[in-house]
């Protein structure tokens, strides 16, 4: 596996030095690909025990951005720099690195975040397609390959493709999958069938029930919440247990009914009469 070093130094490498910083001196870099520090209270315990084994990285920004002032931006670090705050650290060694190109800077993160502490799956695929973007010379209109990326980050491509394939998912496909709601190969699975890479299996012997039906998701999402056992012959389309389906299926029809049954102002179940829905002015 690649280490955030041996990726920097596969570049030409920027001018740098090691210095001590005064951490209110210090700027996370709003493209960080991890949204969420997690843990800093134990990180912050550790580093109480045995102090800051291995110093923060920081990029020198052009002081012509920022007005004049030269900001050191962490590009590996964050976490750490967070523990420093919070112990009430004066300074901490930074090693300062000047011209860092975005692309490098992008890898720099994506690499350390993930041989940390595991980055959001969904974090993680974002991160791996602005890489995409950042490393051709035509940006979104033409990114370069996922082997391209695979190779600048030190992951198998299939690593890499199955994390894009991710943001195919609908954003409450993808909410689930930051909450631990739905299993990441599912998604992954889900995800290349969307893209059409992979053909939907029908292994259950139900090809109308599984990732291309419109309740999918509300029968995945109630089997997860109820703790259902979905596998082997339990599991439908792949994706949740028959009752599961069934019920959301049954709401789903009782909804219509309802809606249609106000609509024309006649009940979709005896034919009598109700009141029907007025329609908006």
């Amino acid at each position: 596996m690649t280490t955030p070093a041996q990726v920097l130094r596969a570049h030409p490498m920027p001018e740098r030095s090691l210095r001590a910083v005064p951490v209110n001196e210090l700027f996370p870099d709003p493209d960080n690909p991890r949204q969420d520090l997690r843990d800093i209270d134990e990180l912050a315990a550790s580093m109480e025990t045995v102090g800051l084994i291995s110093p923060i990285i920081a990029r020198q920004v052009d002081g012509s951005i920022n007005g004049g002032a030269i900001r050191l931006v962490i590009v590996a670090g964050h976490r750490r720099h967070a523990a420093a705050k919070v112990l009430g650290w004066q300074a901490v060694d930074v090693i300062v690195r000047k011209d860092m190109p975005a692309d490098d800077v992008l890898v720099a993160m994506v690499t350390e975040n993930g041989q940390r502490v595991d980055l959001d799956p969904i974090e993680e695929a974002r991160a791996y397609y602005r890489l995409k973007v950042q490393m051709s010379p035509l940006g979104a209109r033409a990114p370069v390959s996922d082997s391209a990326v695979a190779t600048r980050i030190g992951r198998y491509q299939a690593h890499v493709s199955g994390r894009l394939a991710l943001l195919t998912l609908p954003i409450a496909e993808q909410e689930m999958i930051r909450a631990k709601e739905m299993n990441v190969g599912d998604g992954v699975r889900m995800g290349r069938v969307r893209s059409g890479k992979i053909k939907p299996s029908n292994r259950t012997g139900h090809p109308h029930l599984g990732v291309d039906h419109p309740l999918h998701s509300k029968a995945r999402a109630r089997c997860n919440h109820l703790g259902h056992k979905k596998k082997g012959r339990n599991s439908v389309g792949g994706v949740a247990c028959g009752a599961c389906w069934e019920s959301v299926i049954r709401a789903n029809e009782q909804e219509r009914t309802l809606a249609a049954s106000l609509t024309a102002g006649r009940c979709g179940i005896c034919d009598g009469p109700i009141a029907p829905l007025e329609a908006e002015s």
